[in-house]
């Protein structure tokens, strides 16, 4: 009972902290806005300050993150977290904003089904 216990915990973790896929891109500021700290996010045409984050506006499940504690203004991408066909997820709101429109883990059901449950990416 106790191991059960203990792998529907980290298979809640598992679901409420994974990340998707990250990627890292550097888009080149324009002349007006080389100026201003923080990374140029050409998709959104505008500057993140260093530390901040902004979701996709545009239907696409993912969020741009301007990372701290570097000077080099790139940002990452980052998607939604795949599940293996073992988990048992709820499906997001398409028409919500990063995280929101993500998938997420039924951690209660993946527990119960004894599947081993993991993130993907």
């Amino acid at each position: 009972m106790l191991k059960s216990l203990a792998f529907v915990f980290c298979l809640a973790l598992v679901g409420q902290y994974a990340d998707g896929a990250q990627s890292i891109q550097k888009d080149e500021k324009p002349d007006e806005l080389k100026n201003q700290p923080g990374c140029y996010v050409s998709y959104l045409g505008r500057v993140l300050a260093f530390g901040d984050r902004a979701s996709d506006e545009s239907g696409v499940c993912q969020q741009y993150i301007c990372p701290t504690g570097t000077s080099a203004e790139a940002y990452k991408i980052v998607n939604c977290p795949t599940y293996s066909e073992d988990c048992v997820t709820i499906p997001g709101n398409p028409k919500a904003l990063y995280p929101d429109c993500c998938d997420s883990l039924d951690s209660e059901k993946t527990g119960a089904s004894g599947n081993k449950c993991t993130a993907i990416a």
